[in-house]
Order: C-alpha cells, then sequence, then structure tokens
C-alpha cells in the first residue's frame, strides 16, 4: 500500500502525491510537510538564522528530506539553492576508492639494467614524473570529486542529509557557514567526547582507579571505559543486523564490529562536528539537533491533522 492510498487529510508524514505537489509548487496552500524539512525550517527560524538574500546548499536529494527541503529554502527566499544528487555522491565515494590505485607509484619497467644515463639526478626524476602523474589524475575528468568540496564550500547555508559518517569536513564549508546535520548513523565505540575525556583525565582516572581498587570494586569494567581508535565504515551497526542488541556484535564480526562489542556504539552525523564546528559559525549536534525537531514538527502535523477532521481548518479543494 503507497502513500497515495492514504487519505491525504491525515497524511501527517506530508509523503501523500497530493500533499508533496502542493509543497513543490508554487503559490499553492500547503496542508502537510514533511517533518524533518519542516523542523529544519522552524529550528533556522527560531535561532534568528535568516535564510532570504543566502546561498545554500543541500546535500542528499532524497524525497525525505533533501528535495522538500530546496523547496522550502527556496520560497524563503534563498538567494540560491543548489542541490548534490545521489549521482556527485557515487562519484565521491567511487573516486575516494580508485584514487589510491590510480596515484600508487608505477612498477618502473626496466629497472634491472637502466639506461646508462643514471647518476646522481635519477631517483629524483621518477618521483617528479609521479608528481606530475598524480596532478594530471586529479585534474582529470575520471575523477569528478573534487567539485563536491567545491560545491559546498559557496553554501552560507549548509544542510547535510546523505548518511555516511564524518562525511562533511572542515576544508568542505565556508568560513562563517551555518551547517545544519540531518544524517543519523550508529557507529561503534564511545561518543568522542567521552573518549576525549577519558584521554585528558588520565590522572584523574588513575587515582579513581586506586580508590575504586581500595574498595575492592573492580574499576574499568564497564564497556563505556574501552575506547575505539578508529572506525570502519564496513563494521556492521545494529540497524542493519537485524536481532542484535545494542552493544552486541554478530556472529563472525571482527574489527571495528568487535570494538563495538566491547565499547557499545554510539549517534554521529555526517558532519566531523569537532573540526566543522572550528569553522561554521553554527553547527547542529547529533544528536540532539534535527531529531528533536522532526518530533516536533510530526506532532504539530498531528494536531494540523485533527485540526481537520473536526472541521477547526477548512480543507483545501482542487
Amino acid at each position: 500500500m503507497g502513500a497515495g492510498s492514504l487519505d491525504p487529510r491525515k497524511d501527517v508524514d506530508g509523503f501523500h502525491p497530493l500533499n508533496m505537489g502542493r509543497m513543490l509548487m508554487r503559490g499553492r496552500a500547503r496542508a502537510f510537510v514533511p517533518a524533518t524539512p519542516l523542523g529544519v525550517m522552524e529550528l533556522l527560524q527560531r535561532s534568528g538564522l535568516e535564510v532570504a538574500g543566502r546561498s545554500a546548499v543541500v546535500l542528499g536529494d532524497s524525497n525525505v528530506v533533501g528535495t522538500p527541503l530546496s523547496c522550502l529554502l527556496r520560497d524563503r527566499g534563498a538567494a540560491a539553492v543548489t542541490v548534490c544528487h545521489r549521482v556527485s555522491l557515487t562519484e565521491w565515494f567511487e573516486d575516494q576508492e580508485q584514487l589510491p590505485g590510480a596515484l600508487r607509484p608505477r612498477q618502473q619497467e626496466g629497472d634491472g639494467g637502466g639506461s646508462g644515463s643514471g647518476g646522481g639526478g635519477g631517483p629524483q626524476q621518477p618521483q617528479a614524473n609521479e608528481l606530475q602523474r598524480a596532478a594530471a589524475v586529479l585534474g582529470s575528468s575520471q575523477f569528478e570529486s573534487h567539485h563536491l568540496p567545491d560545491i559546498t564550500r559557496t553554501a552560507d547555508f549548509l544542510i547535510v542529509a546523505v548518511g555516511h559518517p564524518g562525511l562533511v569536513r572542515a576544508d568542505w564549508v565556508k568560513p562563517g557557514a551555518v551547517v545544519v546535520d540531518v544524517g543519523i548513523n550508529v557507529v561503534p565505540g564511545p561518543p568522542a567526547v567521552e573518549a576525549a575525556d577519558q584521554g585528558v583525565g588520565d590522572q584523574q582516572q588513575q587515582q579513581q582507579q586506586q580508590q575504586q581498587q581500595q574498595l575492592d570494586v573492580p574499576y574499568g569494567s564497564s564497556p563505556r571505559y574501552q575506547t575505539s581508535s578508529s572506525y570502519s565504515p564496513a563494521a556492521p551497526s545494529p540497524s542493519a543486523c537485524p536481532g542484535v542488541a545494542d552493544g552486541d556484535a554478530p556472529a563472525g564480526a571482527s574489527g571495528a564490529a568487535a570494538q563495538g562489542q566491547q565499547g557499545g556504539y554510539h549517534v554521529v552525523g555526517d558532519v566531523a562536528f569537532e573540526e566543522v564546528s572550528r569553522v561554521a559559525s553554527v553547527v547542529t549536534p547529533v544528536p540532539g539537533g534535527v531529531g528533536p525537531m522532526t518530533i516536533s514538527a510530526l506532532l504539530s502535523n498531528t494536531l494540523r491533522a485533527a485540526r481537520y477532521s473536526s472541521g477547526l481548518l477548512p480543507w483545501w479543494t482542487g
């Protein structure tokens, strides 16, 4: 059963073709707007961040977030709205996989005997050739991923909704920009702040450990004290492993998954929060940023649906 079979007056998610179509068209009355885009716009408005006359980039073109949000930004008066669609994102990920191989030094043919013009400048010449080849590879049409950061750096408002942890780094962001992180990703290990606090307070922990040992209480047995030094995107998350509880790794898991089993899991966004916060003027955290606004927007739509049902609000026709 698709969204089109639902009564549009009860479509609190805002995905009915009638509601979606009216939202995409200019000058049409709107009944319901998808919760996450509505929450993002409400968050900007209530934070006193004016979109009108500014440039905006939406990273991601999903029907749930990217597409409706671009229309809301347009109608709010943004001077330019750029949507980075999934093709550009796919190119980015593919290029990151192919780039190391393309930049790997080629095997020098005929290194055994070589020509008579070796001399002292021999080792430097191949290195210079490799640098020239690397520059040619990066500038070729084969690798288009460099366009993606170039686009995001033009944004006064950067909204990221991709579903890839830590995709947007500091060099992707225009200084002073507003960055809204919509992504929700479950990764193994404790939160970064908790791990950092553990590294900074080693001496305090040692003192606490001595005190706990005096009390014969096992210290550090909790998974929250076992940090994960790295994160592998290939590691399975609880959402990707049906029937696996949080903190448990699926059978046969290794590497980061094993670290996740020891250190649990935590939620991060699509933006590398710590480094981007040093460049941007505003960055929404994950969790605690767009998520609560999405819930509030969904409740607002639910209340609106109740008003339509009771006749307190007239339902538009045509």
